[in-house]
This record gives structure tokens, C-alpha cells and sequence, in this order.
């Protein structure tokens, strides 16, 4: 296949309402590192396929059509071929979709297309190396410290005919919010780290595509820029052993054996080539009901009474019991006041994609904050053996427990829209969209 990246600079050109924390009040005040749009173009057989993450909290579904309808007319990539993902980073702009804003969204638009262009007009003959590797210290399961979380970070690695690298694609699923609402300067938090120690060791471009992150914190020992460069370079480090080791795959390595007087092969590296190009890109709408609260009149006074009953009671059991629907009821209400085309009851049709590059790679894009058993379960039921779930895609609708977490309350069921059950229909439509490819 041939292989292409690009980056374009996405960082505001003026200071903006900042996404990611309800609690920051005011604008911006600089950048700390710039935030980025990083693409990969494939073609193969007169098909082509993009994938684009972005430094950004999400990107609104608005945004996702008019990018794509832009590459469809002036780069002949099909939109449906099209993936737009972020980081998820909580230090970027407000403005993510065209009611948030009216400045920011061409700005993205007009820069997302610049990255994708320069990514198709920079292939070259290339091919793609997919290796895993384990990760288990920056992150912990926010909802449970001995809940389950992200323990493999994926890695594919583009390589030209002289083993030269274009680009690397790292995925693993951590919430990049090591810096906090004091913060008011862009950053792409620790994926923009991470994706530095790459480019600087490997060359090429490199993307950070973020997972089902949704139950998943940052461990830190302090909200700052030292932590944001600890972790992501953890990551990036780890992401770097990956890269190097998948150059190993598809050569005949060997070692000299003293006591046999012969040369013995390398047997535990396990690794593989992506191989033969098979590309392909199916998208499924699935219908999900929204579940506006039914007493949502009374939720300032459940509010205040669970709040009464902690200044009352602040044992550790009594925290325990009280504050997982205290959490749930602020987030409740943060999410339905907020301005959203989705406020109030209703339905939506949201889209899942997924990519196929090769009978034994494909990307699965979901659209909104799935909690890491998602990511884990769609792996584990997918026919495609290196299947990469890919978070924060094509749109953004908020969070998507599972039927079992409405029970145990929480911050992410109060700030999800959709009634029990749907991220349920979502994983089944994931697989169905798999399974056909």
C-alpha cells in the first residue's frame, strides 16, 4: 500500500473559552505546547482511507461532515473512508462544534483538511508493523481503584522500502487530565508527549489514538507539567520499545550458540506484519433513547439533601455510600443545563465506523466516552485479530456505561444521555459491522 502523514497546528489563534472542566471560568491565557490535527492517508487499489486524531477534547459531528464532505470533493477520499478522533485532552478550545462557536470550527475544519492533505500527497510505498506491549503504570480505574484498566498499548509502525519510518500509530485508553482546571494554557497534555519522544527517536509523524478511556484517570503526584511529561514519555517510551521491536518482525534474528557451535534462532518475540492490503470502511446509525431524568425539577434539593447527609456524616463508610449519587446527580445536572442540539427527551441515531486495512487489522470508531470493559469486550468478540478500538470518533455524545454501572451510580452515569442498555446495542453493532467486514 501506499502510506502518507501530515500535521497541521490547531491551536486557537486568539484566546477561547477553554473544554474539559466545568469549574474553569474565563479564557485561555497562552499555549503551553500546541495542540495538533496528525494523519495517516492509505491507498491501495485506487481506495483510500484517512485517519486523523486531533489535540482536542472531541470533535463535534458537525465538524466530522463538513470535513469529510470537503476531502470527498477536492481529494477524491471517500467520506466514509474518513476517521476523526481526539485525544480527548482537556486543555484545549470550547469551540468544538458550530453552536458552541463560530470562530473556532472553520479555523479546525479548514487545518483538519490541511493535515489529510498533506498526508495523501506525501505517500510513499510502505508497510505496517503491529506489535503490543505492556503498560499498567499511569493509569487507575476511577470508579474503582481495583477496577480493571488499559494493560496493553498497541503499536503499528509504518515503514518505506528502506525501513525508514512515515508514521507511528500508538493506541491505548487514559483520560489526559494530569493538568486541572487551574490550568489556562493549551496543551495536549500526556498524549502530545508521548507522541514527541517518538517523533524525536523513530522520525516520521506520530498519532495517539485515544480508547475506550471513560473509567480510566491519569496517576500523577502533582497536576503539572512535570507530570504531563512523566507519563507521556512513560507512554511514548513504552509505545518506542513496541516500534523498535516490530522492526524485528519478518527477519531472520539469531544468536550465536557457543556450547552447540551454532547460530539459534530468536523464538519469543511475538509480533506481525499487517499483510496483504484489504481495505475497507462500513458505518451502521444506531437508534439510542435519550434518558432525560423525570424528576429533573427536584434535583437541586436531592442535591442539596445528599450534601447535608455528608456534612452530617463524613465517615469513610458513609462517603462510600453517599457519594458515588451525589457524583451522579451534579453530573446529571451539569449535562442537561449545558447547550447541547441533544437537550431534553428524544432519540439519536449515532454512528459507528470501522476501517478494515488488512484481513487481520481493522479500527473500530465509537462516538463518545465508553468505559475500558467496552474497548475490552468489542477485542474480545471481534473476528479481526488486531482489532483497535478508537474512543472520541466521528462525534461526540457524552458517556456510555454499561448496564451494570447504572447500579453502582457514579460522575459517568449522571453524564450520560442514553437510557440502560445502549452501549449495549453499540458493542453488538460493532461486532456486526466486524463480523461483515
Amino acid at each position: 500500500m501506499k502510506i502518507g502523514a501530515g500535521i497541521s497546528i490547531i491551536t486557537p489563534e486568539v484566546p477561547m473559552i477553554m473544554a474539559g472542566y466545568s469549574a474553569r471560568a474565563g479564557n485561555s491565557k497562552g499555549t503551553h505546547d500546541d495542540l495538533k490535527a496528525r494523519a495517516i492517508s492509505l491507498s491501495h487499489g485506487g481506495q483510500e482511507i484517512a485517519i486523523v486524531v486531533c489535540d482536542l477534547l472531541a470533535v463535534g459531528d458537525d465538524l466530522v461532515a463538513e470535513i469529510r464532505g470537503i476531502c470527498e470533493a477536492t481529494l477524491g477520499i471517500p467520506g466514509s473512508n474518513i476517521m476523526i478522533s481526539a485525544t480527548h485532552t482537556h486543555q484545549g478550545p470550547m469551540g468544538l462544534s458550530k453552536y458552541l462557536d463560530d470562530v473556532y470550527p472553520p479555523f479546525l475544519v479548514r487545518k483538519v483538511v490541511e493535515a489529510i492533505t498533506q498526508a495523501k500527497k506525501s505517500q510513499k510505498e510502505g508497510t505496517f508493523r503491529f506489535v503490543e506491549n505492556s503498560l499498567k503504570s499511569v493509569s487507575q480505574n476511577r470508579r474503582d481503584p481495583e477496577g480493571p484498566i488499559e494493560e496493553v498499548l498497541k503499536v503499528l509502525l509504518a515503514t518505506d522500502k528502506d525501513d525508514e519510518v512515515i508514521a507511528s500509530v500508538m493506541a491505548y485508553a487514559c483520560h489526559p487530565t494530569i493538568l486541572e482546571n487551574d490550568n489556562f494554557l493549551f496543551s495536549a497534555d500526556f498524549p502530545g508527549a508521548a507522541n514527541g519522544l517518538l517523533e524525536k527517536n523513530l522520525g516520521g509523524t506520530s498519532l495517539f489514538l485515544q480508547g475506550t478511556c471513560g473509567d480510566l484517570n491519569p496517576t500523577w503526584a502533582a497536576h503539572d507539567y512535570s507530570n504531563v511529561k512523566l507519563n507521556g514519555e512513560i507512554v511514548g517510551a513504552s509505545a518506542l520499545v513496541a516500534a523498535l521491536e516490530s522492526k524485528q518482525v519478518g527477519t531472520d534474528r539469531r544468536a550465536v550458540n557457543l556450547s552447540w557451535d551454532m547460530d539459534t534462532p530468536q523464538t519469543y518475540f511475538n509480533g506481525s506484519s499487517i499483510g496483504e492490503p484489504t481495505f475497507k470502511s462500513l458505518q451502521k446509525l444506531v437508534k439510542v433513547d435519550r434518558g432525560f431524568p423525570e424528576n429533573f425539577e427536584n434535583i437541586d434539593s436531592d442535591v442539596a439533601e445528599l450534601e447535608g447527609n455528608l456534612a452530617a456524616d463524613s465517615s469513610l463508610a458513609n462517603v462510600k455510600k453517599v457519594q458515588p449519587k451525589l457524583a451522579e446527580l451534579r453530573s446529571r445536572r451539569n449535562l442537561w443545563r449545558r447547550p447541547s442540539p441533544r437537550k431534553g427527551p428524544g432519540s439519536d441515531e449515532l454512528e459507528i465506523q470501522v476501517i478494515q486495512i488488512s484481513k487481520d487489522c481493522a479500527f473500530v470508531g465509537l462516538p463518545g466516552e465508553f468505559l475500558v470493559e467496552v474497548g475490552s469486550e468489542i477485542q474480545r468478540r471481534s473476528p479481526i485479530k488486531n482489532t483497535i478500538v478508537v474512543g472520541y470518533a466521528n462525534g461526540y455524545y457524552e458517556y456510555f456505561p454499561l448496564s451494570q454501572h447504572f447500579a453502582e451510580h457514579g460522575y459517568e452515569i449522571g453524564a450520560s444521555r442514553y437510557v440502560k442498555g445502549s452501549t449495549e446495542k453499540m458493542i453488538d453493532a460493532s461486532i456486526e459491522l466486524l463480523k461483515a467486514l
